[in-house]
């Protein structure tokens, strides 16, 4: 399943684990290459969000 992000195109997936998933994507305005890291717990405990920031 890949996720919809408004704004951005999600290319690929680059790494998924149990957590967390990164995707290769291009912000619509502008056509910018980015890397996008995203949470897959619609509510994660704070030690997760903490683990997320580094």
């Amino acid at each position: 399943m890949t996720a919809t992000l408004a704004g951005y195109q999600l290319l690929e997936t680059l790494h998924s684990s149990s957590k967390t998933v990164i995707y290769r994507g291009r912000r619509e305005t502008d056509n910018v290459s980015v890397i996008i890291k995203t949470l897959l717990c619609k509510h994660p405990l704070l030690k997760d969000i903490a683990r997320y920031r580094n």
